[in-house]
């Protein structure tokens, strides 16, 4: 009977909760079934974990409970020592082993518990096994495991169809990075994404991965490696290799690893030990670190013998941190050690043979090759090989990525730039997927599994190295015909020995020497290099001359790059006549820094500025009428594109030039022409760069080119109103009108600006005259008006100064006649004389006009023309002023005049042509902006907000 009950019990049970229900249910003789058994010894096993991890003999807990000593204790002293020694079960767990330890009077045998449990500390075979055992101490019945394989294959499906990766909600919760969280967290996680379909399911899954010994943490790291092994049937963790083991040759028999499918972890790359190469990763890393390895083993060798045991070698491996697997370390060992130990003195010649040859005293020529950066490579990058089949399909595919960045005209670096905050080159791998999506740059999986492959040099299939992608892929347009023999170009089929982009070998041919000195003078004067500082150090005497090789030596310590031809020209023209094989190196350093300074300067002082030549040209063709006519009709399709389209594209050039040299390179010139959707062919493009191309021929001067299409305005106003096209100034509208203005005029305009910013100029001269005479210089009294922002001309400057000009001193300005006049729209001089005297009070001019910019015809138009304005502001409730503010980055109260109308036309306050050049006139702001804080006042008065505030 009591067999036939369990087996119903054990169908009916889904999950450990389930099964401690029944228990609940069952009377205490009927739990000595084998499942419960099986419930038991889980929980006695989780006990010993924790005993182990926190070294806790048990029976100590106990004690306090049993002064008599008998071996017994109650159950409520049982739950007690529990909850002491930190284990959190549930009442089912503990009624199980309450029951399996009761005495007959109903008591706890503390004493056969306890010797059950500290049984691990005798037995080394079992601390072994629990030790073993203690990342998973769960015990299922076959029901509770075949329900734990379909509810992670229910999960495993999820994951792949949605393409869920929640990794990163774990590691949220996870803040030290131990692959643990709480169970409520890891509840948390599976219920939100949808991946558990019961409670039931979500216990038994939180059950498996409770590796520490209690019901807490849960190991997510291992429940994601488990979803991942897709192949499995039986959800397990084996040990991999924790070091870096991306090596030539995969371990045979392993499955290899789908890079573009794994989404969820990061794998570790397995592969096969060889010695020879740990030998060259063990020089990558000492020549990188400079590290004398042989130092740290005499340390433990005070003999001198050459032999050290097996666990000093491990030591010092370990000082030095070449970060080597027990398999590596195991496997070196083996390679140089015999009876007598570990043969360090034969290691380290290995080693140390990258920075010296043995026996080089004996052969005093022979030559040593210095260190580059590519003895470095194997400690920085680590590479998987490439079949034949491989590196044509990756040729092919890095072909097309090619072809569809120049089509799309994509900068494709900073799309990966985004995610690597710390600028360490590397993406992760989902990451590095995402960007390719978000191109729509699409490939299929076997041609992604060979790219990311071939990126992967970080020794693991997580971090993917876009610069060496980019590299390969976003290469320059050739667009300006410079011929270069020596391109920059990928071997993309030598992937075993060098995987990057060699080096480029300079290979310019100049016109002649002055086309050369051009570019040297470009370089010393955009880098501020003074040659005579390099080369001076090799001339101990002072006599002029050096060799050929100090030369060269002070060329390349002063950052030039030169190819053969190059430097070749500049030793047949410097070379010394008197001296062979030596260069006049003085000569050479005037003729270059005549951009700087022109030569005995103190003996023509009225000599002007130097002119030295630093365009160069290095074989550059120039233009001839077709081509030249070719790039005038795209500048000419372009002025009308921008003002059909009332575009300002200025803005769009100066994201690209984040210093402000007015000059971007060709790819980016091209996409912003591409972003505001003006089309042109592959001709026209390449012509238009040749006529705006910089002087070293790499890049393309944009202001220039929005000069001549004149995007900024291409209407200039008359005084008459009529418009007229100017390319080659950047004024569109003239601030006064075109006549001379009296000095009567310009004391009426400083009052009226005195009264109403309430200002009172004398303080401001004051600070200029200590002794109070009335008169300071006129370079004071021309920056006091300008501190006070009075808007002035240089020419009505100079009328002022010289009305006020004082009769004594005439370099001088007499301020306090000035001040006098300005201070009469507040109050006359002499007023407490005459106390009834009646005061006008000062008229300022017309807020429509006050700068009298306008005629009187123009004048009224306008006024006609605000007025149907004002009313439509006021009929609609429109505030103007934040519209201009959000175009106005500089805060400086203007925007451009196109501006102005694309705002109107946006608030469905459309203007005609003419209106327009009314409006642009009277509130223009020197001539090239507008005026909107002007513009929004006078406005306020059509609309009626004056008269409300």
């Amino acid at each position: 009977v009591i067999f036939i009950f369990a087996e119903s019990v054990i169908k009916m049970a889904s999950s450990s909760v389930a099964f401690a229900n029944v228990l609940n249910n069952t009377s205490p003789s009927k739990l000595k079934t084998q499942d419960a058994l099986v419930v038991v010894k889980d929980l006695e096993k989780r006990i010993r974990v924790e005993a182990i991890q926190k070294r806790i003999r048990v029976r100590e807990f106990f004690l306090d409970f049993d002064r008599l000593r008998k071996g017994t204790v109650t159950s409520g002293n049982f739950r007690t020592c529990l909850s002491m020694l930190g284990l959190n079960f549930s009442e089912d767990e503990i009624q199980a082993l309450i029951e399996k330890y009761a005495t007959a009077d109903k008591l706890f045998h503390y004493r056969q518990f306890c010797n059950n449990i500290d049984a691990i500390f005798a037995d080394d075979n079992l601390r072994a096994t629990t030790v073993k055992e203690m990342t998973s101490s769960a015990m299922f019945t076959p029901q509770e495991s075949q329900l734990f394989k379909d509810t992670l294959q229910l999960i495993r499906y999820k994951v792949k169809a949605n393409r869920i990766m929640f990794k990163e909600m774990f590691q949220d919760f996870d803040r030290t990075r131990s692959c643990h969280v709480t169970r409520d967290q890891f509840a948390r996680v599976l219920t939100q994404l949808g991946l558990v379909p019961s409670e039931s399911d979500l216990e038994l899954v939180c059950r498996k991965y409770l590796d520490k010994g209690n019901t807490k943490e849960v190991n997510y790291l291992k429940f994601l490696r488990d979803v991942e092994s897709a192949h499995s049937d039986e959800p397990s963790i084996s040990n991999s290799s924790t070091g870096n083991v991306l090596s030539k040759a995969q371990t045979a028999g392993s499955d290899p690893i789908k890079f573009a499918s794994s989404v969820i972890i990061e794998n570790k790359v397995p592969s096969a030990i060889d010695a020879s190469e740990l030998e060259q990763r063990i020089q990558a890393e000492v020549v990188m670190k400079r590290i004398r390895v042989n130092e740290f083993f005499r340390d433990f060798d005070k003999l001198r013998k050459g032999f050290v045991k097996e666990n000093q070698y491990h030591t010092v491996l370990g000082m030095l941190n070449l970060r080597l697997t027990e398999g590596e370390l195991n496997a070196l060992y083996q390679k140089y050690s015999n009876d007598r130990g570990f043969n360090y003195v034969r290691f380290c010649e290995s080693i140390d043979s990258v920075f010296t040859t043995k026996g080089i005293e004996k052969n005093p020529q022979l030559r040593v090759k210095q260190l580059t950066s590519t003895d470095t490579m194997a400690a920085r990058r680590r590479f998987l090989n490439f079949s034949e089949e491989e590196k044509d399909c990756l040729q092919d595919c890095l072909e097309r990525a090619q072809k569809f960045i120049l089509t799309r005209r994509v900068l494709l670096k900073p799309l990966f730039a985004d995610f690597d905050v710390t600028r360490s080159g590397h993406v992760t791998r989902n990451q590095f997927l995402r960007v390719l999506t978000q191109l729509g740059f699409s490939v299929a999986d076997g041609e992604m599994e060979v790219i990311l492959k071939r990126y992967l040099d970080k020794g693991n299939a997580e971090e993917v190295n876009y610069v060496d992608f980019c590299r390969d892929i976003d290469q320059p347009e050739e667009i300006f015909q410079v011929e270069k023999p020596a391109a920059k170009t990928v071997d993309l089929k030598n992937l075993h020995g060098e995987p990057f982009a060699k080096q480029t070998i300079v290979n310019d041919t100049p016109d002649d020497i002055e086309d050369l000195l051009a570019k040297l003078r470009r370089i010393a004067k955009e880098k501020r290099v003074r040659f005579a500082e390099f080369l001076r150090d090799f001339d101990k005497l002072r006599s002029g001359n050096i060799t050929i090789t100090q030369y060269r030596t002070g060329l390349s310590m002063a950052g030039v790059v030169l190819s053969e031809v190059e430097f070749n020209l500049l030793v047949q023209n410097y070379q010394s006549s008197n001296k062979p094989g030596s260069i006049r190196w003085r000569q050479f350093c005037e003729a270059i820094e005549e951009v700087f300074v022109t030569r005995n300067l103190e003996k023509n002082p009225n000599a002007g500025p130097s002119n030295a030549n630093t365009t160069m040209n290095y074989g550059r063709t120039r233009q001839n009428y077709g081509e030249k006519s070719t790039a005038k009709q795209v500048v000419e399709r372009f002025a009308h594109f921008v003002k059909k389209h009332r575009l300002n594209a200025k803005p769009s050039f100066q994201d690209w030039d984040r210093h402000n040299r007015f000059k971007v390179t060709p790819k980016q010139f091209r996409q912003v022409l591409a972003s505001l959707k003006f089309d042109m062919s592959e001709e026209e493009f390449a012509e238009v760069c040749k006529l705006y191309r910089s002087d070293d021929g790499q890049e393309v001067k944009y202001l220039a080119f929005l000069n001549d299409t004149a995007v900024t305005e291409s209407a200039f106003i008359t005084n008459q109103g009529v418009s007229t096209t100017v390319k080659e100034a950047p004024k569109v509208f003239n601030t006064t009108r075109q006549r001379n203005l009296n000095v009567d005029e310009l004391m009426e305009r400083v009052k009226h600006l005195v009264k109403q910013r309430r200002l009172r100029p004398l303080e401001f001269f004051i600070d200029y005259d200590p002794l109070r005479k009335g008169c300071i210089p006129r370079s004071k009294f021309r920056g006091a008006l300008d501190i006070l922002k009075l808007g002035l001309t240089s020419d009505e400057l100079d009328r002022l100064e010289a009305y006020f000009q004082s009769e004594q001193d005439p370099t001088k300005v007499n301020y306090a006649r000035f001040n006098e006049i300005v201070e009469t729209v507040f109050t006359l001089k002499g007023l407490e004389k005459n106390p009834t005297l009646k005061i006008e009070e000062f008229k300022a001019p017309s807020y429509l006009d006050p700068l009298d910019v306008l005629n009187d015809a123009e004048e009224q138009e306008l006024d006609t023309i605000l007025k149907g304005l004002g009313y439509k502001i006021y009929k609609f409730h429109i505030l103007l002023k934040p519209f201009f503010q959000d175009k106005d980055r500089a805060k400086c109260g203007k925007v451009a005049c196109s501006r102005f109308r694309s705002i109107m036309d946006l608030l469905k306050l459309p203007v005609t042509e003419r209106e327009y050049q009314l409006i642009c006139k009277r509130f223009s702001a020197a001539g090239i902006e507008f005026n909107y804080v002007e513009f929004d006042n006078v406005m306020k008065h059509y609309s009626g907000d004056a008269e409300a505030m």
